[in-house]
């Protein structure tokens, strides 16, 4: 997998705004989870936001489940399967949605439609409330901050028990839909390792699905200072610019050159839909 340090190295060059949401149903946004130890079963998959899907006339993002061998080292695709819907609602901050159900979902099963799953429109003083939490009195929210995860600052809501730390874009710090009170008891556990936003080829997960690893384009000189040139065969429906925090900053042309001067230096993400529904997404750094 391409090192999530590379995030690390240029975060100074990005700009991020405290006021801002970061959403969690952002596509090509992949959580990494794996088991060890004593676990039974043993669980190795990711969690990734996919296409559009509508239910009961209200818009969503799909979770896409991929389970792979992990035996040799490789990140090698066995099966994938349909995991839930998300989406967020930016101006209260809350993240929505259901599961199909998953062995370590357990006080989650069975939500119902549009479940509130995550609320990070709280603040200190309040209490975590939701399918997660099987103790509330350790559920009261004690600082509300800005740390980094994965090689961006993230709001952080951190109560007095460890395990339900609330990340924005993120989840609980185990990761997204795992049950923070069944994370880790002696000689074994299950956590959240990794956190990519891109396509399946760029976030590590191999398939021998061709045309899920195909790149939809190629874009040169990158990094560069202002210009950037597009090169595709394929039938570009949407082209899009996105900060680090994948939050639209601009859409573009694919007809013209991609002129970036105008943005500040840091690492952004180029986005591009065809029309056969294929999604590609490539890190640009602007010096």
């Amino acid at each position: 997998m391409r090192s999530i340090s590379f995030f690390i190295v240029l975060l100074s060059l990005s700009h991020v705004h405290s006021q801002d949401y970061v959403p969690m149903a952002v596509e090509g946004a992949t959580w990494f989870i794996s088991s060890w130890g004593e676990f039974v079963p043993q669980a190795h998959y990711a969690l990734r936001i996919e296409e559009d899907t509508t239910v009961n006339s209200v818009i969503y993002k799909k979770i896409i489940r991929y389970d792979f061998d992990f035996s040799s080292g490789d990140q090698q695709v066995q099966s994938s399967k349909l995991f839930g819907v998300i989406r967020d609602d930016v101006s209260s901050r809350t993240v929505h949605g259901f599961l199909t159900g998953s062995e370590v979902l357990l006080n989650c099963l069975d939500v119902p439609p549009d479940y509130l799953l995550y609320d990070f429109g709280l603040t200190v003083g309040d209490t975590l409330q939701d399918c997660y939490i099987s103790d509330p009195g350790h559920a009261v929210i004690r600082s509300d901050s800005f740390e980094e995860h994965f090689g961006a600052p993230r709001r952080t809501l951190k109560s007095d028990d460890y395990r339900y730390s609330l990340i924005e874009g993120i989840g609980y710090w185990p990761g997204l839909f795992l049950a923070a009170e069944n994370l880790i008891s002696a000689g074994k556990g299950i956590a959240m390792y990794d956190f990519c936003i891109g396509t399946l080829w760029e976030c590590g997960l191999r398939t021998d699905t061709e045309d899920l690893t195909q790149d939809i384009f190629t874009v040169y000189p990158n990094p560069t200072q202002g210009t950037l040139t597009l090169s595709t065969k394929a039938d570009i429906k949407e082209l899009s610019l996105l900060d680090v925090m994948a939050r639209p900053c601009a859409n573009l042309d694919v007809r013209h050159a991609l002129d970036l001067s105008a943005h500040p230096a840091g690492l952004y993400l180029l986005r591009a839909e065809d029309k056969e529904g294929r999604v590609q997404v490539e890190r640009v750094v602007k010096l």
